[in-house]
């Protein structure tokens, strides 16, 4: 079995220009819900990246994963290892120009987020879009409104 090595992050800012170049992805939660943490891209090439989203403002990538299996992670490339402390971390979106940094932002801003499953054993999706256990969904459940499994046998 091969050793896998790291990927570099000249790779993953070609997976980001490939983003600006309107690859399809999609995102694991809406840039709205977050503020302040992670949000998780899986991209239609099968690159996954998680991008640090602080004060609601576009922070580093801290974590990617090639479709080869091979990972990045924040810290693990710097410009000179030989320099010790003084060496910088290569971050991919410092690669990117101020410019595609605005870019992407816009755009991740208004991802479309992993659609939640219409039916998941006796989880529904209740009209507010949200899921919710069947206790809450009864809690919600307005007079006359029924919810229905429809892949339920009766």
């Amino acid at each position: 079995m091969p050793l896998l090595t790291r990927c570099c992050a000249a790779e993953i800012k070609l997976a980001l220009l490939a983003l600006l170049a309107r690859e399809a992805f999609l995102a694991r939660r809406s840039w709205q819900e977050i503020w302040w943490g992670r949000l998780h891209l899986d991209l239609a090439s099968g690159w996954q990246l998680a991008i640090e989203i602080e004060r609601d403002q576009l922070g580093s990538l801290l974590w990617a994963l090639a479709p080869d299996g091979r990972d990045w992670a924040y810290g693990c490339q710097r410009d000179d290892w030989a320099l010790g402390p003084d060496s910088r971390i290569v971050e991919p979106l410092g690669l990117l120009t101020a410019a595609q940094r605005l870019e992407l932002e816009g755009l991740l801003r208004h991802t479309c987020c992993w659609p939640p499953p219409l039916v998941s054993s006796d989880w529904l999706l209740p009209p507010e879009g949200r899921l919710c256990s069947y206790r809450q969904r009864k809690q919600r459940q307005k007079p006359g409104q029924i919810h229905a499994n429809p892949l339920r046998q009766h």
